[in-house]
Parts: structure tokens; sequence; C-alpha cells
């Protein structure tokens, strides 16, 4: 017997607000997920086609890429020079660091004392302390 996997179990894709968060930060990448905002909601959609301009087909939508978190903080590492990390403190707590090294300068972000019980939950977190690193400065 044949099982198929549910690859959004799988993979932690950044919520909706994170998505517009990173689209105002100048993420670009190559995605195949897409959260669709219309006036009233919002909805996951996959694409049958990839690597076209959404904003020019559909004008009364506007398209936000709905990258794995994996990614986005990839996304952070390549393009802002911001590592960020999380670390198993015990059996069931993770925090998270980030640093950065821009070429110029280099350092720490402190990012509090907050605790998560999945790497899921603290990688999601670290995501949304980033966002808010690059919206400050």
């Amino acid at each position: 017997m044949i099982k198929f996997l549910n690859m959004e179990k799988m993979l932690n894709l950044c919520s909706f607000e994170q998505a517009q968060r990173l689209k105002k930060a100048g993420f670009d990448w190559d995605v195949t997920d897409f959260y669709v905002e219309n006036p009233n909601d919002f909805m996951l959609v996959k694409p049958v086609l990839t690597k076209i301009k959404w904003d020019e087909l559909d004008t009364t939508n506007i398209y936000h890429s709905a990258p794995t978190v994996a990614l986005a903080l990839k996304w952070f590492r390549d393009e802002k020079g911001i590592r960020g990390f999380v670390l198993q403190t015990n059996r069931a707590n993770y925090k998270i660091f980030a640093d950065y090294d821009n070429g110029v300068n280099s350092g720490n972000y402190n990012l509090g004392y907050n605790f998560y019980n999945t790497y899921e939950a603290a990688e999601s977190a670290l995501l949304d302390e980033l966002l808010t690193i690059l919206e400050e400065n």
C-alpha cells in the first residue's frame, strides 16, 4: 500500500502575517505556496504554475509568498547577514538566538528569555523576532 505524506504537516510554512511582513522586507525567492489576500479573507494556495508574477495575473487579489520558516530563515542568513539559531536547552525546551555580520559590523541580538515547547514553535518565533529587527532598523 502506498502512503502519501501530507507535505504541509512536514514543512512548517510561515503564517499569513509572517508572509505579509516578509513581502514588505523584500523577500522575493521562488516558492511553491502562496497566500491569496482579498478584501475579506485570505487562503493558502499551491498553484500549478510557478515562477510567474502573480500580481500581473490577477489585480483583484494580493499574493504573498508562503515559504517554509526554514527557507525564510535561510533568506535572512543569505540576504540580510542575520543568522538565527534554535537551541535545545533540555528535553522539552528550546531557546532562540541571533547574530549578525554585515561585513562592517557584527554582534548579537538579545531575543529575550522565552522558552518554547517545540522546535517548530521556536523557529516560528525566531522568524517573528528577525522580522521585527528588520522593521525597527
